[in-house]
């Protein structure tokens, strides 16, 4: 019993830390000053799922048509854009794998696929919400409500509690179960 609690408070432990991280990451970037910026709406939202990926690939098509070229965006700038938006993308899924490994760790309230997507889908929901409070709060325009976050964030959950349920099978002992008809020795 001594043994589950020391595993848990580590356990708890690297959560709390791993939660303390995700928030500066989520709600404050390093080197970034907050100064009012009154200059329009200061919400911005996508509630569009896979805008970025869709506007990247509208843009690859146009350049390869050759309907934009020269002055207005090169292949360089083009395909800059659709590196930052799938890396976003993967940085999120990323973000929220330890999410979905240390949670069932700590409880087996959420050992299962389905509660931890809903664990991943609020938590980078309350991000989310967060950050909307981050830009009201102190007036910046630097953060942006977005759905394909949430789904990156739900699928890195979802990853990281199959990483977990994988390893765990792979760790318990092995058990074959014999089948042998009665009287007959094997």
């Amino acid at each position: 019993m001594k043994r589950y609690l020391e595993k848990n408070k580590t356990t708890l432990f690297l959560l709390l830390c791993y939660m303390a991280i995700v928030f500066v990451i989520t709600q404050y970037q390093p080197g970034m000053v907050y100064q009012p910026d009154y200059s329009g709406s200061r919400i911005r939202t996508n509630f569009v799922p896979f805008y970025q990926f869709n506007e990247a690939l509208v843009k690859v098509k146009s350049v390869s048509a050759g309907i934009l070229g020269g002055a207005n965006a090169s292949r360089r700038d083009i395909i800059k854009y659709v590196v930052t938006s799938a890396y976003g993308f993967f940085a999120n899924i990323i973000m929220f794998m330890p999410l979905g490994i240390l949670l069932p760790m700590l409880s087996k309230k959420f050992d299962g696929l389905i509660r931890i997507g809903f664990a991943g889908f609020f938590g980078s929901l309350l991000i989310e919400l967060g950050q909307i409070g981050v830009m009201m709060l102190f007036i910046v325009n630097k953060r942006v409500f977005d759905v394909d976050d949430l789904i990156a964030n739900t699928i890195g959950a979802l990853l990281g509690y199959i990483i977990y349920a994988i390893v765990r099978t792979l760790r318990r002992p092995y058990n074959p179960v014999l089948k042998s008809s009665p009287g007959r020795v094997l």
